[in-house]
């Protein structure tokens, strides 16, 4: 029962939003060139970027020792906003017009997504506490890389036994938290360079469509973050659960059995919400949806 919903749930919500901005208008090339062609040269750094952060998936999971798995989201964002970044500062000299200079106060409140933000937020204090809660019952590591308190299992008739810790520890924990630092530092260049970049032309239409260029590469750039925080909680959340409900099961004790129990259903409970949240972030980056209709 759990494998399908964790399947189904965030493929449909993926491909709800997919379909919802996929409908919206696309900018009309032949009605702002200049724009068009800025906006097509940020979209087409999304996949570059999203190339770019598999490559650094896969070189991490060929060499590190186990750290690929919890990297993997915060690597794969990192790539995308990484190539967003240089994409938005490319463009910056494209936006100038040479000889003109206007005075306008921008707030980046008005291209960033709030209510994406506020659940990073959310969930990003949740992540925290649950590395710092993991960190306490440290992972033994793989091949000793790091001290830790190991859980003991042996079988009943006392021929088979195993000890390790479900829980990552300072191994796996402290390169998650440096990556998401560097990626919330690229993310915050890519979105100022995207607020203060040069607006060419006060034409209301211009301005609009600009605005709206601006907004889809600061939405971008927060998904990328955003997905990054729920990938890691999910995969931070998936593992210690399951490595609970594993020890416990293999337990004669009612009491495991019963933190099996709780396992599974914090796999559940706590799994598809975040899951959900990540494919809405997914969604964002990969169909950054369409400038609205201006003008005639």
């Amino acid at each position: 029962m759990v494998a399908p919903l964790l399947l189904v749930l965030p493929l449909a919500v993926l491909l709800t939003f997919v379909l919802a901005r996929s409908r919206q208008i696309r900018l009309v090339a032949t009605q702002n060139p200049g724009l068009a062609n800025l906006d097509g040269t940020t979209i087409r750094g999304r996949w570059l970027g999203l190339v770019l952060g598999a490559a650094l998936c896969a070189a991490v999971f060929a060499t590190d020792r186990g750290r690929g798995f919890y990297l993997a989201p915060t690597l794969l964002a990192l790539g995308i906003a990484t190539a967003l970044t240089i994409a938005e500062l490319a463009v910056w000299r494209a936006a100038q017009t040479p000889g003109i200079a206007g005075l306008e106060d921008r707030s980046g409140q008005r291209y960033l997504p709030r209510a994406l933000l506020l659940w990073t937020a959310l969930v990003a204090v949740g992540l925290v506490a649950l590395l710092i809660w993991c960190a306490d019952h440290q992972n033994i590591g793989w091949h000793g890389s790091a001290p830790g308190t190991a859980w003991y299992w042996e079988s009943p008739d006392g021929l088979n036994s195993s000890a390790g810790s479900p829980f990552p520890g300072s191994h796996y924990s402290v390169p998650l938290v440096i990556a998401l630092v560097v990626l919330s530092a690229i993310t915050s260049i890519g979105a100022i360079a995207a607020r203060r970049r040069p607006r060419n032309g006060s034409d209301p239409v211009i301005v609009a469509v600009d605005d709206d260029a601006r907004r889809r590469s600061s939405t971008a750039l927060a998904a990328c973050l955003s997905g990054a925080v729920f990938g890691s909680a999910l995969v931070c959340l998936l593992t210690a659960s399951m490595g609970i409900g594993f020890f416990a099961g293999n337990h004669d004790d009612p009491m495991n059995h019963v933190a099996n129990q709780w396992a599974q259903a914090v796999a559940i409970w706590g799994c598809l919400p975040l899951l959900a949240l990540a494919a809405w972030a997914a969604a964002i980056i990969l169909v950054p949806g369409s400038p609205r209709r201006v003008g005639p």
